[in-house]
């Protein structure tokens, strides 16, 4: 079953969005090569054992509550014009304005 992990989690993601989990989505007949499409969003679902954006999320989150304020991280990459944005399913649901209990993170 582990690997049929990532169709769980791309469940877990399209019904925490209110969004569509695309089947095949890098098969020829897919209607879009998103994992997930919420509206104006195209969704990339990833599964890693490590993952350092994972611990700097946990230590930033620990911060932010302190304050009762939303954590964030953001990721330079050196040399490029890359920015990345790192948060919490559920704290990008609320930005995308959906309703939906945390539970629903763990249920798959």
């Amino acid at each position: 079953m582990a690997n049929q992990q990532w169709k769980a989690d791309e469940r877990v993601v399209a019904k925490r969005l209110h969004g569509k989990r695309i089947a095949l989505s890098g098969g020829p007949g897919a209607s879009s090569k998103a994992d997930v499409l919420v509206p104006g969003w195209f969704i990339e679902v990833k599964r890693r054992a490590r993952f350092p954006g994972a611990r700097w999320l946990e230590e930033c989150t620990l911060r932010a509550h302190r304050e009762n304020r939303c954590p964030v991280v953001v990721v330079h990459v050196a040399h490029s014009q890359s920015w990345v944005v790192v948060l919490n399913l559920s704290d990008f649901g609320d930005l995308l304005g959906v309703d939906m209990p945390d539970e629903v993170l763990q249920e798959e």
